[in-house]
């Protein structure tokens, strides 16, 4: 967890010392949010108990307890203003930006820097987990006349934070950090690559980014080579005009594929609806736009009870598979992986979480099981479509609907959560008995198919080893569509499948207590073998443990 400064607009005309005097804050709290002993906590009241202490006083920052707020000692009169940072509750918000380029920030949310009476809208403090993974690019073939690299990122939850080239000592200044002239899912990284393939590594929060598309800018003479499948291989700008003249060429070659989000939603609609008969494929292509759609449109207060509840799913998941990294090292202890108890540490769901979960199930419910006739959809097609989900059979588009992370066991835990709460009797269920439980079995299913649909051979069991592949070589469509679908390299047989579905039959058990208890513990172990190098280090084939978990008996 760390924290940092984003910046939301163009700062030309930002004093330097308003800056400086922001980033120096969030050095000096970084380090006071490095020592809390429970991540999982508000890192917010974590700051403002440590600073009401005395024990974490930034230079140059003066806190009032009273108003939870810090102000800089402008002793040298540097700075136009007064500025002041709101640590109180009531100054986060959710998002930085203007809504039509909406980027979601988790843990906490963000908190605005202000100057005098107005706000300070370039800066923010904001609190977020990252996580740093490996992309590879084949480099141009004269390698020393490549002079930046171009990505195209399709729309996703995730909110990339940096990228640094790995096969060199160089940290790169990004263009467009964030939403600008054209538009947040095309990035420009200046680079010039000593080897092939180039590495680079992309910071990120949420699911590790797709890369729809690349592109090499290069100092070669002639004309860019337009394609209508996806960007050019090469971008020549020569070597005779001003670096200005070369970035507005490259921007203008850009600018037909820059895509929003909205723009691609349009598109997969677009495909889901052809003038025939729909497709099976079609049809579970619309479940997932809706549920993307939907859950992305949240606002205001619907769009943080989004964000805590996602919160509290990937923080369940991950203490799951640490239970287990406890239970496999210390054999002579009994440790238990409580779900409700008096007393219960912070990740369980208290009143408040309660309350977030059931407006989240009616949510899912909604998104998962209603069509857009408004018809009810089957539990057994909700599994199917799941299934075809996480097998790689749904990514005939390649944004929206693909998995693109080990985040897809989140559905699990909220199904966990629910089929929890309503046997306990914390929420009264809303829909047939025992659907939650059913929607467990089935996400815990399609997580199993998941990880070895999406693990990148040799790699060890980490986040970054459950991705889409980057940079892929199929023709794209002028639609969107690829004409040969993204099918992952381990893509299960239907015997395989079936095998999976076996390991996971609790139908042989008395009650539905035991049932999703039986659930849970095989699930908790499937997320310690997948993510175990995340656990403990060690450098275990995810796989090959998998397949010798033991089936519910």
């Amino acid at each position: 967890m760390g924290l940092t400064v984003e910046i939301t607009e163009e700062t030309s005309g930002l004093p330097s010392g308003v800056y400086d005097a922001a980033s120096g804050l969030v050095d000096a709290l970084e380090g006071c949010l490095s020592g809390a002993p429970d991540p999982t906590a508000d890192p917010y009241a974590y700051l403002r108990e440590l600073l009401e202490s005395g024990a974490c006083a930034p230079a140059g920052w003066t806190y009032d307890s009273s108003t939870c707020t810090l102000t800089y000692d402008d002793a040298g009169g540097e700075l136009p203003c007064t500025l002041t940072v709101d640590l109180c509750d009531e100054a986060f918000v959710t998002s930085v930006g203007p809504p039509t380029a909406w980027i979601p920030v988790m843990y906490g949310g963000s908190v605005p820097f202000y100057c005098g009476s107005d706000m300070l809208e370039d800066l923010w403090l904001s609190v977020y987990d990252t996580c740093t993974c490996e992309y590879s690019f084949v480099a141009p073939p004269d390698i020393n006349k490549a002079i930046a690299l171009c990505l195209r990122f399709t729309s996703t939850r995730t909110v990339v934070f940096g990228m640094e080239p790995l096969d060199q000592n160089q940290s790169v200044a990004l263009i467009n950090y964030l939403p600008s002239r054209i538009e947040p899912n095309i990035w420009i990284v200046p680079y010039t690559p000593l080897v092939s393939p180039a590495r680079l590594a992309i910071t990120f929060q949420g699911d590790p980014p797709v890369i729809g598309d690349s592109a090499w800018v290069t100092t070669l003479p002639g004309l860019t080579r337009t394609s209508p499948f996806g960007l050019p291989r090469l971008i020549r700008v020569g070597d005779r005009r001003c670096d200005d003249w070369k970035r507005r060429h490259v921007e203008r070659v850009l600018k037909p594929f820059v895509r929003s989000r909205e723009d691609e939603w349009d598109i997969r609609y677009d495909w889901c609806h052809p003038d025939g008969a729909k497709s099976v494929n079609q049809v579970a292509h619309m479940m997932f736009l809706k549920l993307d759609i939907m859950s992305q449109s949240l606002e205001a207060a619907d769009a943080l009870r989004a964000l805590r509840v996602q919160k509290m799913l990937v923080t369940r998941f991950r203490l799951r598979g640490e239970h287990w990294t406890a239970k496999k090292t210390d054999k002579s202890k009994s440790i238990e992986f409580v779900e409700r108890a008096s007393g219960a540490p912070s990740w369980f769901a208290d009143l408040a979480a309660i309350e977030d979960l059931g407006v989240m199930r009616a949510w899912m419910y909604e998104w998962l099981c209603v069509d857009e006739d408004g018809t009810t959809r089957t539990p057994a097609d909700v599994h199917k479509y799941f299934e075809m989900f996480a097998n790689g059979e749904l990514t005939a588009l390649e944004s929206h609907g693909a998995p693109n992370g080990i985040n897809m066991f989140c559905f699990t835990e909220l199904a966990f959560m629910l089929a929890d709460l309503e046997l306990a009797g914390s929420l009264a269920p809303d829909v047939e008995p025992g659907f939650w439980l059913d929607m467990a079995r089935a996400f815990a299913i399609a997580c199993e198919m998941f990880v070895f649909a999406y693990h990148e051979p040799a790699m060890p069991g980490t986040i970054c080893s459950y991705k889409v592949q980057n940079n892929p070589v199929w023709p794209r469509e002028p639609d969107g569509t690829t004409r040969s679908d993204g099918v992952p390299r381990r893509a299960l047989a239907e015997s395989d499948r079936d095998t999976i579905r076996t390991n996971w039959d609790t139908s042989s058990i008395a009650t539905d207590a035991e049932r999703l208890e039986a659930l849970r513990v095989r699930f908790g172990e499937l997320v310690y073998h997948a993510l175990r190098a995340e656990f403990d280090g060690r450098s275990i084939n995810p796989l090959v443990a998998i397949k010798d978990m033991s089936p519910i008996a």
